[in-house]
C-alpha cells in the first residue's frame, strides 16, 4: 500500500479582537504545514511538521475535526491504514493570536482488506441462502465467485444470482443469493478478491447428511492472512 501526502495549501492567520496596546509589538503568530510530497509504504510511519513562526504557542493537532497526537508540533502516524486518510490541521495559539494550517492525508494503490465473511451455520434444503463479503481497497476490489474451485459465472439464473455493489463507506460488498438451497447445491463456495495476485478468500459450504454446513476457511492474501 502506498500513501500519498498532499502539501497542505491552507495557512491561515488568526488575529482576535484586542486593543491597539496589547498587539503593539507583537509578532503576528504563522503556521505552516511545512512538509513536500512524498510516498510512503504499508506500515511504515509519516510524518506531518506543524512550523510556528512568530513566538512561542500552544500546538493542536485535529484529524477530520477529531483531536488526535500530544500537542507536540509533530505528528506521527505509525502503520498507516485505511482509517488514517483525510485531513490533519495544527493550531497554534497563544493568548492574543492564533493561526491554523492544513494538510491531506490519500491513499494510493492499497490492498484489499477483508471486513466481512459468511460465518459457519447448518441449513436444512429448501430455504432461501445468501452469502456475502465485503472489503476494501484502491482501486475497489472486485469479487469472484467459485464452487469447488471452479469459477460461478455471473450471469443470474431463476436458482441463483450475484450482486456487487459499493456502500455508502467505500466497501465493495457482494452477495450470491439462492432462491433455494438443495442437496444438488452442495460443495465448497468461496469468495475472492483477485487484483495484483492478491486473493482473499471467504468461506464455504457443503452437504453433510442432508444438511448443508457452512465451513469458514482462512482468509488470505498472497500467501499470508488478514488479522
Amino acid at each position: 500500500m502506498c500513501v500519498d501526502i498532499v502539501y497542505g495549501l491552507l495557512s491561515r492567520k488568526i488575529r482576535k479582537r484586542v486593543s491597539r496596546d496589547d498587539v503593539n509589538g507583537l509578532e503576528q503568530l504563522v503556521a505552516k504545514a511545512s512538509f513536500v510530497h512524498q510516498v510512503a509504504n504499508s506500515g511504515s510511519s509519516v510524518t506531518f511538521n506543524c512550523s510556528v513562526e512568530g513566538g512561542d504557542a500552544r500546538v493542536r493537532w485535529l484529524h477530520d475535526g477529531v483531536p488526535v497526537g500530544g500537542g507536540e508540533r509533530v505528528l506521527r502516524v505509525h502503520g498507516v491504514v485505511r482509517a488514517h486518510r483525510g485531513m490533519y490541521q495544527c493550531f497554534a495559539e497563544r493568548d492574543l493570536d492564533s493561526a491554523q494550517a492544513a494538510a491531506e492525508l490519500r491513499l494510493g494503490d492499497t490492498a484489499p482488506e477483508l471486513h466481512y465473511t459468511f460465518i459457519e451455520q447448518a441449513l436444512h434444503p429448501g430455504p432461501a441462502l445468501a452469502l456475502h463479503c465485503a472489503a476494501s481497497g484502491s482501486p475497489p476490489p472486485r469479487f469472484t465467485w467459485l464452487l469447488d474451485g471452479q469459477l460461478i459465472e455471473e450471469h443470474n439464473t431463476p436458482q441463483r444470482s450475484i450482486t456487487q455493489f459499493m456502500n455508502p463507506s467505500g466497501d465493495v460488498v457482494s452477495y450470491l443469493n439462492l432462491t433455494s438451497v438443495r442437496p444438488e447445491d452442495g460443495g465448497r463456495y468461496t469468495s475472492s478478491i483477485d487484483k495484483e495476485h492478491w486473493s482473499c478468500t471467504g468461506g464455504g459450504w457443503r452437504q453433510h447428511h442432508n444438511l448443508l454446513s457452512l465451513l469458514r476457511i482462512s482468509n488470505q492474501v498472497d500467501g499470508g492472512a488478514f488479522a
